[in-house]
């Protein structure tokens, strides 16, 4: 976070600022650590004036008054919550931007003591906050323009890897009985394609993989989007150093080297269900401690 480097050397230029920060927010005459910062700072200079190389001082020896300063200044999550919080919202710069209105959407949902919503609504509240700029706007639109073909993706590799082996036929029928068929991924691309403003936003690898992934989804049918997504799988763990995960032999039939996956059913996997989570159950865990919650 930029506070220090990794030689915990922190009078650096760009750590100034952190400083600068802690000292206005939590350590100035009217800040909640200012009782802490000066019986600290007394004891410091005074084992510091030791002559050793390196001081060494006895937990015992440090007053008891100090010990109370620490316990009185962390003594509950709550309590620390209370005051740090504002300040590492603004730190983080979660409190700004796109990460803002998804923190603002999340916060109403604890005030109002509501249940977790599922990480699309998620998004879609925030991308509707009032006075967000278009470019953070933007950013959230296009997760949930994106997310559905992943989804849908990770299913049908899910289908793949559901037996040890398998033919491409058992696969068109089980995708099928998913609710699905040779339109559900062109459906999904057709979202992003149209979306050009997304796509110029996307460069290097991320877009060369999204234009495969887009292609894969034009297949005529289940089966070839299945061998393009077997072909687009394989070069990617080669780019990774790692061997497939599943092999097609003879063009018909699937071996899998891996374990295999457990299916969801139809019900609990409808249409462009969001498997990827975009950290939101972190995000909340931190918001949580941050009210002193956990």
């Amino acid at each position: 976070m930029e506070f220090f480097d990794s030689n915990y050397d922190y009078a650096l230029p760009k750590s100034r600022p952190l400083w600068h920060k802690v000292q206005k927010q939590l350590l100035a005459d009217s800040g909640p650590l200012v009782g802490l910062k000066k019986l600290l700072l007394a004891y410091l200079t005074t084992v510091l004036a030791d002559g050793r190389r390196v001081p060494e001082h006895q937990f015992s020896c440090v007053p008891k008054k100090l010990r109370q300063e620490f316990v009185n200044a962390f003594s509950s999550p709550t309590g620390v919550g209370t005051y740090a919080r504002d300040f590492w919202l603004e730190v983080t710069e979660l409190n700004k931007g796109a990460p803002g209105a998804l923190y603002e959407v999340l916060n109403q949902e604890w005030m109002r003591d509501d249940c977790r919503r599922p990480t699309a609504e998620v998004f879609a509240l925030a991308a509707q906050c009032p006075n967000l700029a278009q470019a953070d706007k933007d950013k959230l639109e296009n997760v949930r323009v994106l997310e559905p073909l992943l989804g849908e993706l990770d299913l049908l590799l899910d289908v793949l890897l559901s037996a040890k082996s398998h033919s491409l036929d058992d696969v068109t029928a089980i995708w099928k009985a998913l609710g699905r068929d040779e339109h559900t991924l062109t459906n999904q691309a057709t979202h992003i394609e149209t979306n050009a403003s997304m796509r110029a936003e996307i460069s290097g690898t991320a877009r060369e993989r999204l234009d495969e992934l887009l292609k894969l989804a034009q297949g005529a049918d289940v089966r070839q989007q299945v061998k393009r997504l077997i072909n687009y799988h394989n070069k990617v763990m080669e780019a990774r150093g790692q061997s497939p995960w599943l092999r097609l032999l003879g063009g018909r039939q699937l071996k899998i080297d891996v374990r295999t996956r457990p299916l969801p059913k139809m019900m609990e996997r409808p249409l462009g269900t969001w498997v990827n989570q975009y950290y939101i159950p972190q995000f909340r865990h931190l918001l949580s401690g941050l009210r002193g919650a956990v």
